[in-house]
């Protein structure tokens, strides 16, 4: 902000009788605390655009180009403020219309105290290459040269009267009766003055026209003055609060400056911060921020309780960028789904209901994808078969909203992927087990939203081999065999020199906490040990490990004893929401006459319940749908009862469509069934389907019976999000009666790459998209198409139609202006509003 202050030094003999001008007697006379809010008013703010103001001067200081005994004072001294410009105006000093006279303009920084002068005979000064967002002091000085009289003029010319008796209208003498009437005649003369300041800004408005005619050029910074309109209508009273977010990019750490952005900054202010500006808006505005700046500002904006009474947002965007995010100062990127994912229903509740509009013009240019995926990727061994994998959140993303998708692949020979493992962390380090030693695997891990689960990034990845170590310098490997149902034999080898007895073997079963000890006597004259592990459970798996006194020897292995009469092969043949078909095949040791099966079933934190049966194969009747029920066998002969089979688990699916079939778009979702399996006394059957999100309104479907296709009814979902996932729920409807548990698919749209990183996957936004920033089209729209666009159609048009109205009409709009630059453009518009709402 540039200040300019003006203060009338009195060089007049004390003894001398000079008539007062009577301009200058009633300024003398005016209240002090009019004078005070005068004041205030200039040094208020802190605008960029061009604003007329009346100054004050500022004590006259001696002057080399003058005599001081010759020093006169200008008269209704005003600067038109620009980004780094100041024009000066002012009039000839009062009485001194028949003189030639010259002026002297002297400006310096607050903090400076050295002056820079110049000298013209004109009424106005153009001060240039002022430094942006610091204050300036001014003054403006005139000293006369006599010339012949010309011939005296009766009066003073009529446009003069004329303004000056408009200036006097505008004000009522102190203590008078009109100004006492009340509350209407200082609404007329509030009205009165803001009409003077429209007439003073045509007033110049017509004079740079003048000047362009004549073929004389303007600065730069002032072409805008006669592009830009007066508003109309004036601004309603009952308008709503607005809360502002202007963020403005033009200068770069290393991308070229985006002039365009520096263009519009100027329009956007003006419009936003003088123009509409009403009482109680709020607006922040920040140029050239870095990553960490803007979105510091956007979270201290969220946590601010003290909102009720503000009725929208609005956010513009004018940067480098794309269709995923824009650029910011410091060359990173932030992602238009950070900001939208910070501002949606449950993360800004104050404003759940509150229209919220975004409005965003970028120059394309190629984001640079460094940071966006997990830093430092590594694997670690905790055992034989497992390895811990971890790894730090990517740069470009908020951790706490991101959760990591992580993908093992075994490789073999020919390069050909398998894979093993596929998980989702919520931290940024997970477990892989069921590792084989000797094997090449490729880790990839994947930064995921969420509550979208969706991609973010670019994964990292490694590949790792998990190779066999040995614990101690004794060579060769611990090896086990199980012979019987009751002992293990293990073979291990010992050198005949430097043997350092006692030699032990301890072992556990594999869920048992301690380990038991057996001593073994070594051979003395043989390398290959052998020894035998008694009484040992059947069926049981153990972990055995070597010593040779304290330190261990060999590696670890994991052996399992051989089950007495187990069946084999258990199998779930087929499975419905009541019933579970099983086969199973006789034990391998068979034993004369036949068996007895007993089948045992059993829920989660539930008591296990059996069937008997003589045949190797059962189904399971009167189940409950939607249970994981645990599953196993044994085999009975003779009173003995064998070792239970390996268990199983089915999960016995819901009662509700049978043959689910989802054919998935990107705005739409097409759903398939067959009737549903549903117990035999079922007297009547109906449907209800809908899609749920967990930041919007669950979407009701209409259920169609359809006889005659391939399937028996079909469910349509339209208009929804593209790349997002959804959750299907169909209810069965069983005799006027829910069936509960309903049916419940994840499903997920295709990804549109025009619009899925616009979407704000919450009600309530607006947002609309340009990539014109930078095109030239005429000398009006130098910042592009898009905003200048809104700009002009906003002030025409935002006391007639609403919001969705407006923004119809800027969509035409900007494909008009824009063929003819030989490519028409679109604006990527995107309405979840719940209501039309006028600005």
């Amino acid at each position: 902000m540039a200040s300019t202050s003006e203060d009338i030094e009195e060089n007049i003999d004390e003894n001398e009788n000079t008539e007062k001008d009577p301009n200058e007697q009633e300024s003398a006379e005016k209240d002090p605390n009019e004078q005070e809010n005068t004041e205030e008013g200039l040094n208020g703010g802190n605008h960029e655009e061009i604003t007329p103001r009346t100054l004050e001067t500022l004590p006259e200081e001696p002057s080399d180009l003058k005599n001081p005994d010759e020093v006169l004072v200008p008269t209704d001294l005003k600067a038109e403020i620009a980004a780094n410009e100041i024009l000066l105006t002012w009039g000839p000093p009062a009485g001194l219309s028949k003189h030639q006279v010259s002026y002297e303009v002297e400006w310096k920084k607050q903090s400076d105290s050295q002056w820079t002068k110049a000298i013209t005979r004109d009424h106005k000064y153009l001060i240039k290459n002022l430094a942006t967002e610091t204050d300036y002091d001014m003054k403006v000085s005139a000293y006369e040269k006599i010339i012949d009289p010309q011939e005296p003029e009766d009066s003073e010319p009529e446009p003069e009267k004329e303004k000056k008796l408009f200036e006097h209208m505008t004000i009522f003498p102190e203590n008078s009766t009109v100004s006492q009437v009340g509350s209407e005649v200082e609404a007329f003369t509030q009205r009165t003055k803001e009409l003077a300041k429209i007439v003073a800004e045509l007033e110049r408005t017509l004079e740079y026209q003048k000047r362009l005619n004549k073929g004389e050029k303007i600065p730069k910074r002032l072409e805008s003055k006669l592009n830009m309109e007066i508003l109309k209508p004036v601004r309603r009273k009952d308008c709503p609060k607005r809360i502002l977010f202007i963020i403005t990019n033009d200068m770069f750490a290393r991308s070229p400056q985006l002039k365009a952005s520096a263009r519009m900054q100027t329009e956007i202010t003006r419009l936003f911060e003088r123009d509409w500006k009403g009482e109680g808006d709020i607006v922040r505005r920040i140029r050239n921020g870095t990553r960490a700046q803007i979105l510091n500002e956007f979270e201290k904006l969220r946590q601010r309780l003290d909102f009720d009474s503000h009725k929208m947002f609005i956010c513009i965007i004018l940067s480098y960028g794309n269709v995923e995010g824009f650029r910011t100062m410091d060359e990173e990127m932030i992602e238009y789904q950070e900001i939208f994912s910070m501002f949606n229903g449950s993360n800004w509740l104050h404003f759940s209901e509150k229209p919220k509009f975004f409005f965003i013009d970028v120059q394309p240019m190629k984001m640079e994808r460094t940071g966006d995926y997990p830093q430092d990727l590594r694997v670690k061994e905790l055992s034989e078969d497992e390895v811990e994998i971890r790894w730090k959140p990517p740069k470009m993303f908020q951790s706490s909203q991101l959760n990591y998708l992580v993908h093992c692949y075994r490789l073999n020979d020919q390069k050909v992927h398998t894979k093993t493992h596929e998980l989702i962390a919520k931290k940024t380090s997970c477990v892989l087990d069921e590792m084989q030693k000797d094997v090449t695997y490729k880790i990839s891990v994947w930064s995921i939203q969420a509550t979208t689960q969706k991609k973010r990034g670019l994964p990292s990845q490694t590949k790792y081999t998990l190779r066999e170590k040995v614990l101690a310098p004794v060579s060769g490997r611990l090896t086990a065999k199980s012979t019987t149902y009751d002992t293990i034999t293990i073979y291990w080898p010992l050198p005949l020199e430097n043997r350092k007895p006692p030699y032990f073997a301890k072992y556990k079963e594999k869920t048992a906490d301690s380990f038991k000890r057996t001593l073994l006597p070594p051979n003395e004259t043989e390398v290959n040990q052998g020894h035998v592990l008694n009484f040992l459970k059947s069926n049981t798996e153990y972990i055995i490990r070597l010593f040779a006194g304290n330190s261990r020897i060999l590696n670890e292995v994991k052996i399992k004893t051989l089950a007495k009469h187990q069946p084999k092969d258990l199998k779930a043949k087929h499975i419905t929401p009541f019933e579970i078909e099983l086969t199973w095949e006789t034990p391998s040791v068979y034993l004369r006459g036949s068996y007895r099966y007993h089948v045992f079933y059993q829920m989660k934190n539930s008591t296990e319940n059996s069937v008997v049966t003589l045949v190797e194969q059962h189904t399971l009747t009167d189940l409950i749908p939607d249970v994981v029920y645990t599953i196993w066998v044994t085999a009975e002969k003779d009173k003995f009862m064998g070792d239970p089979s390996d268990s199983i688990e089915c999960h016995t699916p819901r009662c509700g469509p049978q043959n689910l079939q989802i054919d998935a778009h990107e705005r739409s979702i097409r759903v398939y069934w067959d009737e549903a399996v549903v117990p035999a006394e079922t007297e009547s059957l109906s449907y209800r389907a809908r899609l749920q999100n967990d930041n919007i309104r669950p979407i009701v479907g209409e259920v169609l019976p359809t006889p005659d296709a391939k399937y028996n009814y079909a469910c349509y979902f339209r208009d929804l999000w593209t790349d997002t996932q959804y959750t299907l729920v169909i209810t069965t409807v069983i005799d006027e009666g829910d069936w509960d548990p309903p049916t419940e698919v994840p499903i997920k749209t295709r990804r549109d790459p025009l619009v899925s990183d616009l979407e704000p996957h919450a009600n309530n936004f607006l947002v609309a998209y340009s990539n014109t920033l930078g095109i030239e089209v005429g000398e009006k729209r130098l910042g592009g198409i898009f905003v200048p666009t809104l700009l002009e159609l906003l002030r025409d048009y935002y006391e007639t139609k609403n919001i969705v109205e407006i923004m119809d009409i800027v969509e035409d709009e900007v494909q008009i202006r824009s063929a003819v630059t030989g490519k028409i453009r679109k604006v990527i518009s995107i309405n979840t509003l719940l209501s039309r709402p006028m600005l």
